[in-house]
């Protein structure tokens, strides 16, 4: 199946209870779906990637201050993001069809 070359990048938000120094970022581009955030001690990343192709299911929680949401991968890959709007988890599920 052949992806789009447009770059989607959503990063998690202070007023939805994120961390303003070390927020968490989610960019999709070329059919991959990348975590990041930023270590503790502003040296280096965490990283985890899914490819489109592998997800197998998309889970949104909906919490009083920030929404969550966990894409499974096949196999052990998990991403779980904290702390985005709700308007931009529900665009990532439909931008990645699940």
């Amino acid at each position: 199946m052949k992806h789009t070359l447009r770059r989607y990048e959503f990063q998690s938000q202070f007023l939805r209870g994120g961390n303003i120094i070390l927020p968490e970022t989610i960019i999709i581009q070329n059919g991959i779906v990348t975590w990041s955030k930023r270590k503790i001690y502003l040296i280096g990343q965490d990283i985890k990637s899914i490819a489109f192709d592998d997800i197998s299911s998309f889970h949104i929680s909906v919490g009083v201050i920030g929404t969550d949401f966990t894409i499974y991968g096949r196999g052990n890959d998990v991403i779980v993001a904290k702390n985005f709007s709700k308007g931009d988890a529900l665009r990532i599920k439909k931008i990645i069809g699940k």
